[in-house]
């Protein structure tokens, strides 16, 4: 329960940082971890 609510957390930090979907996003937590300020979405 807690791994799902920090993945939460990280996907949420892409659609805000880098203005991704949220669906999307879960997907780049698990391919990229945590966003930085310079990765897009599509990177």
């Amino acid at each position: 329960m807690i791994a799902i609510g920090i993945w939460s957390l990280l996907a949420y930090q892409w659609t805000e940082q880098n203005d991704c979907e949220l669906v999307e996003s879960y997907g780049l937590v698990l391919s990229h971890g945590t966003p930085d300020p310079w990765e897009m979405c599509g990177d």
